[in-house]
């Protein structure tokens, strides 16, 4: 989908999704069980919206 700023301006469109592990993780109980919580950043990668318009552009 695209990547907008705070006033709606595309800058780019997400073409993947990365997960980056945060560097912890928290025990937690659950059902009488500890396990451990990995936790991560899901961040969205995109293509910049001025590369995008240079393939429209040279494609006709």
């Amino acid at each position: 989908g695209p990547i907008l700023d705070t006033k709606g301006r595309v800058w780019g469109v997400q073409s993947r999704t990365v997960h980056l592990p945060l560097g912890f993780s928290p025990k937690v109980r659950r059902d009488g069980w500890e396990i451990e919580e990995n936790q991560f950043l899901n961040a969205g990668w995109g293509v910049h919206a001025e590369r995008i318009r240079r393939v429209l552009l040279s494609i006709g």
